[in-house]
């Protein structure tokens, strides 16, 4: 069971080009939030290294080793900062890194036919993929490293640090490791979860979270103030907006549109974003219940064991969190959502029509 929720975690993370990123906007978002809670090192500095961040990653994985920044990338692997979201190889995937390694080895799955080198070719896109989301992932946690060792800290202490600046996937108890082979993301969130409470006791993080409460408020103004009217209910076009996909999301929309920009929000993070937006909407267009209702959910999806997945409801999301992963696809199809709650087959706006 838990090598299906692995491949099917691998195939909307690892291996899916839209996980990308917003993945990569949700760490920068954590990043840019918690750095500023250790000694020395400056949030705007660490922003600033993004760029450099991706050309390491890159010449790196060229093989290209011989830049300050590819070398300090080297520095970062071979420390530990690196983490792996799916838990220890088996003996087969080991032998196998082995043998690309250039060991000499003489195990039964050794030989190279037809089929391993047709799967191995069927395997290069996958992998494309998966080393572009390596470059935006680990690019966060890499620009922070880089500030990190520029203050003085030794090389274990900042590859320290960068693993548990945004989700340590290595960090897992027993009984982790058991939820995380049925649900797909469960240790992912209850160590989110972790590093969330351990950094809200920083003053520094604290004003980071009530900058986003301010910028949940903002946002709904300006949709309120900007996004104009539905022509028939005279209602905020904002309100047509799913709340379950605009609690995850920073969304902006274009003056007198229905559509603008969505900027995914980290999951430790969407609680007070989500707070400032729908206290400002009980403000200003009432229903006080609803709101409480909303804020009530949110507060469940960034302290449950599991991730709430986007849905039409709060208890559809509930309902979708608790199915092991295994049988999720099926379910999806039934449901015609993805996990990310978009639609996998796209719905018919006229119903009149044929």
């Amino acid at each position: 069971i838990g090598r299906g929720t692995a491949t099917i975690g691998r195939l909307l993370t690892e291996f899916n080009p839209a996980f990308t990123a917003p993945n990569a906007v949700k760490d920068a978002i954590t990043v840019a939030v918690r750095a500023g809670a250790h000694e020395g090192v400056s949030t705007a500095r660490v922003m600033s290294n993004f760029p450099s961040a991706w050309g390491a990653i890159v010449n790196h994985k060229w093989g290209d080793r011989s830049s300050p920044d590819a070398k300090l990338y080297e520095e970062f692997l071979k420390t530990g900062g690196k983490t792996g979201a799916y838990g220890i190889q088996g003996v087969a995937d080991t032998m196998r890194s082995l043998e690309k390694a250039g060991a000499a080895l003489g195990y039964a799955d050794h030989s190279a036919g037809y089929a391993r080198k047709v799967g191995r070719l069927l395997k290069t896109i996958p992998h494309a993929v998966s080393n572009m989301n390596e470059v935006l992932e680990y690019a966060s946690r890499f620009a922070f490293y880089k500030e990190m060792r520029r203050v003085g800290n030794s090389p274990g202490k900042a590859a320290a640090a960068a693993k548990e600046v945004t989700v340590n996937f290595n960090r897992s108890g027993e009984w982790g490791r058991n939820l995380n082979s049925v649900l797909v993301f469960a240790n992912a969130a209850l160590q989110g979860l972790r590093n969330t409470v351990v950094y809200g006791k920083n003053k520094h993080v604290q004003k980071g979270m009530m900058g986003l409460v301010a910028l949940g408020a903002a946002s709904q103004i300006w949709n309120e103030q900007m996004g104009g009217e539905n022509e028939e209910t005279a209602e905020p076009n904002i309100n047509s907006q799913n709340d379950t996909v605009a609690d995850k999301n920073l969304v902006m929309l274009m003056p007198g549109e229905r559509k603008g920009i969505k900027v995914p929000l980290p999951p430790e993070y969407a609680l007070p974003y989500t707070m400032g937006r729908r206290l400002y909407r009980a403000i200003s267009q009432g229903n006080v219940e609803k709101e409480m209702a909303g804020i009530a959910g949110a507060t469940l999806d960034a302290t449950l064991p599991v991730r709430l997945p986007e849905a039409d409801s709060g208890a559809l999301a509930g309902a979708k969190a608790l199915v092991p992963t295994v049988v999720a696809p099926m379910a999806d199809i039934w449901l015609n959502q993805s996990y990310f709650g978009s639609p996998i087959v796209p719905e018919q706006q006229d119903k009149r029509a044929p």
